[in-house]
């Protein structure tokens, strides 16, 4: 218990993987003993407070989480393999509408990644070898 909040009741029950979030309003509070101080640590909450209705609400009042968005983390971009875009320019090289110096300049591209895929195919049969 907390030495100054002795009439806190808190739930000590084994910790689960669930992490303790707090509301805007609580932000900055301590879990344990209700004051403000600089949060260090992550609180884990037991699998019985976080479940149903209580996951993902706030410890202290239970009010709902803003949810913020990881602003670091930007997902990579897949990139298409050979064939693919092999395909998508054959597909484009299609259209009737295409201006004639788009259709020359995506025909050498797509020319270019043929002899890419030829090059793999040795590469491929020499290491069987």
């Amino acid at each position: 218990m907390a030495k100054h909040h002795p009439d806190l009741i808190m739930c000590r029950k084994q910790p689960g993987i669930a992490i303790g979030r707090l509301c805007e309003k609580d932000d900055g509070k301590c879990v344990i003993c209700d004051s403000y101080v600089k949060p260090q640590t992550l609180v884990r909450v037991c699998d019985e407070c976080n479940y149903g209705t209580f996951q993902g609400r706030c410890v202290i009042c239970g009010g709902t989480i803003l949810r913020m968005k990881k602003t670091d983390v930007k997902p990579k971009k897949k990139t298409p393999s050979l064939k693919n875009k092999i395909r998508n320019l054959e597909r484009f090289l299609k259209k009737d509408t295409l201006p004639e110096d788009m259709r020359l300049a995506k025909e050498e591209e797509l020319k270019e990644l043929q002899r890419q895929t030829e090059g793999k195919q040795e590469e491929d049969k020499s290491r069987e070898i």
